[in-house]
C-alpha cells in the first residue's frame, strides 16, 4: 500500500507494553519491575504468580487470564467486569485480583496512593508534568465518583506513555534529520 521514496526506507517502532512498563516504573513494584529486566513475558510470570506454578508450566489460558487481570486492574477494572470479561464467577474473579494485588503490592499501593493524591488536589499530573484536573474524583455519586478515580490511574498511566512516545518520535525525527 505504501512505498517509501527513492533512497528512504520505511521506520517501525514498537512500544510494547509500555503502559505496563509505566506502571512498574511508578509503582516501583520489584515483582513486574523484574519481569521486564529479565525479558520474560510479562503476562506469563504474572500468570505463573497468580497461579503459583512455575514459568514453564503456564498454559496459554492462564496466560491469557492474566493478561486480562494486567490490563484490567492497571485500568481500574473491578470483580464484575472481570468475572463477565473472563467468564468466571464473582468469587473467582475476586479471588484473581486478590491474589495480583498479593504479588504485586506495589501496584495496589500505587493505585490507591493516586486516588488519594487526585481526591486531595482535585487532578493527576503525568511523569513529566502533564495535568490533568478531575472534577468528579469527590462527587457524591458512587458512579461518578468511581470513573474518576479510574480515569485518574488511566491519565497517569496513559498519560506517561503518550509523554514518552511523543518524546521519542522527537528525538528519532531530529536524529533522522541529523543524519539526512
Amino acid at each position: 500500500a505504501f512505498i517509501p521514496k527513492e533512497g528512504h526506507r520505511f521506520l517501525s517502532a514498537d512500544y510494547s507494553q509500555i503502559e505496563l512498563v509505566v506502571l512498574a516504573h511508578m509503582a516501583d513494584d520489584p515483582g513486574l519491575k523484574k519481569a521486564f529486566q529479565d525479558g520474560v513475558d510479562v503476562h506469563r510470570s504474572t500468570a505463573s504468580l497468580i497461579f503459583d506454578i512455575p514459568l514453564g508450566e503456564v498454559s496459554s489460558d492462564q496466560r491469557r487470564i492474566a493478561k486480562t487481570i494486567n490490563f484490567g486492574v492497571m485500568y481500574g477494572m473491578g470483580t464484575h467486569s472481570l468475572a463477565k470479561d473472563l467468564n468466571i464467577s464473582h468469587s473467582e474473579a475476586k479471588q484473581f485480583i486478590d491474589q495480583y494485588f498479593q504479588r504485586y503490592s506495589g501496584v495496589q499501593a500505587f493505585v490507591e496512593a493516586t486516588r488519594s493524591r487526585a481526591e486531595k488536589d482535585g487532578y493527576v499530573t503525568t511523569l513529566l508534568g502533564h495535568v490533568r484536573t478531575i472534577t468528579e474524583i469527590n462527587s457524591r455519586s458512587a458512579v461518578e465518583r468511581a470513573k474518576a478515580q479510574r480515569i485518574a490511574v488511566n491519565t497517569v498511566i496513559q498519560g506517561t506513555a503518550a509523554d514518552i512516545m511523543k518524546l521519542a518520535m522527537l528525538r528519532v525525527s531530529a536524529a533522522l534529520k541529523e543524519k539526512g
